[in-house]
Protein backbone atom coordinates (compact mmCIF):
# COMPACT_ATOMS: atom_id res chain seq x y z
CA UNK A 1 0.00 0.00 0.00
CA UNK A 2 2.89 2.35 0.74
CA UNK A 3 4.48 2.15 -2.46
CA UNK A 4 0.61 2.75 -4.51
CA UNK A 5 0.30 6.27 -2.19
CA UNK A 6 4.29 6.96 -3.04
CA UNK A 7 3.13 6.71 -6.96
CA UNK A 8 0.25 8.39 -6.63
CA UNK A 9 1.92 11.38 -4.42
CA UNK A 10 4.95 11.59 -6.67
CA UNK A 11 3.28 12.19 -9.80
CA UNK A 12 2.31 15.46 -9.11
CA UNK A 13 5.74 15.74 -7.29
CA UNK A 14 7.61 15.41 -10.11
CA UNK A 15 5.74 17.68 -12.34
CA UNK A 16 6.13 19.84 -9.69
CA UNK A 17 10.30 19.35 -9.98
CA UNK A 18 10.04 19.37 -13.44
CA UNK A 19 7.94 22.60 -14.15
CA UNK A 20 10.00 24.42 -11.25
CA UNK A 21 13.94 23.27 -13.39
CA UNK A 22 12.22 24.66 -16.80
CA UNK A 23 11.18 27.84 -15.42
CA UNK A 24 14.43 28.73 -13.15
CA UNK A 25 16.26 27.61 -16.76
CA UNK A 26 14.11 30.17 -18.29
CA UNK A 27 14.38 32.57 -15.35
CA UNK A 28 16.42 32.37 -12.64
CA UNK A 29 14.73 33.74 -9.81
CA UNK A 30 15.53 33.52 -6.17
CA UNK A 31 11.64 32.24 -5.95
CA UNK A 32 12.46 29.80 -8.55
CA UNK A 33 15.42 28.15 -6.86
CA UNK A 34 12.90 27.91 -3.97
CA UNK A 35 10.99 26.23 -5.74
CA UNK A 36 12.76 24.03 -7.14
CA UNK A 37 14.55 23.02 -3.96
CA UNK A 38 11.33 22.46 -1.96
CA UNK A 39 10.29 20.34 -5.17
CA UNK A 40 13.66 18.41 -4.75
CA UNK A 41 13.07 17.93 -1.00
CA UNK A 42 9.32 16.59 -1.66
CA UNK A 43 10.54 14.43 -4.34
CA UNK A 44 12.78 12.82 -1.62
CA UNK A 45 10.76 12.20 0.42
CA UNK A 46 8.63 10.51 -2.26
CA UNK A 47 11.92 8.73 -2.90
CA UNK A 48 11.92 7.23 0.84
CA UNK A 49 8.45 5.96 0.20
CA UNK A 50 8.93 3.99 -3.03
CA UNK A 51 12.13 2.91 -1.00
CA UNK A 52 10.30 1.61 1.72
CA UNK A 53 7.56 0.30 -0.47
CA UNK A 54 10.34 -2.45 -2.27
CA UNK A 55 11.82 -2.92 0.98
CA UNK A 56 15.34 -1.12 -0.37
CA UNK A 57 18.15 -0.04 1.64
CA UNK A 58 16.16 -1.91 5.27
CA UNK A 59 19.55 -0.60 7.04
CA UNK A 60 17.71 2.59 6.70
CA UNK A 61 15.16 1.51 8.83
CA UNK A 62 12.06 2.67 6.99
CA UNK A 63 8.61 2.92 9.03
CA UNK A 64 10.35 2.64 12.23
CA UNK A 65 11.33 5.84 14.45
CA UNK A 66 14.25 6.84 15.17
CA UNK A 67 15.80 5.54 12.31
CA UNK A 68 17.87 6.92 9.75
CA UNK A 69 15.07 6.50 7.38
CA UNK A 70 12.74 8.32 9.44
CA UNK A 71 14.82 11.26 9.91
CA UNK A 72 15.68 11.29 6.25
CA UNK A 73 11.69 11.63 5.35
CA UNK A 74 10.81 14.32 8.19
CA UNK A 75 13.89 16.31 6.99
CA UNK A 76 12.44 16.51 3.28
CA UNK A 77 9.23 16.84 4.24
CA UNK A 78 10.19 19.96 6.66
CA UNK A 79 12.40 21.19 4.28
CA UNK A 80 10.12 20.96 1.07
CA UNK A 81 7.17 22.71 2.88
CA UNK A 82 9.29 25.60 3.98
CA UNK A 83 11.13 25.86 0.72
CA UNK A 84 7.76 25.88 -1.25
CA UNK A 85 6.20 28.78 1.09
CA UNK A 86 9.05 30.98 0.63
CA UNK A 87 9.30 30.66 -2.60
CA UNK A 88 5.52 31.69 -2.85
CA UNK A 89 6.31 34.17 -0.24
CA UNK A 90 9.57 35.91 -2.60
CA UNK A 91 7.18 38.20 -5.44
CA UNK A 92 5.01 39.05 -2.37
CA UNK A 93 7.92 40.79 -0.53
CA UNK A 94 9.57 41.82 -3.80
CA UNK A 95 6.24 43.93 -4.80
CA UNK A 96 6.20 45.59 -1.36
CA UNK A 97 10.07 46.58 -1.60
CA UNK A 98 10.18 50.23 -1.94
CA UNK A 99 12.06 51.69 -5.08
CA UNK A 100 13.97 54.33 -4.77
Amino acid sequence: MTLVVAILIGVPISLLFVLATRRFARTPTLSGVFLMIGSASLLVMVLTHVAEGLHLFQFMGWGQRHSPGHYLDLVSVYAGIAFLVAASLCPLLRRNLPTG
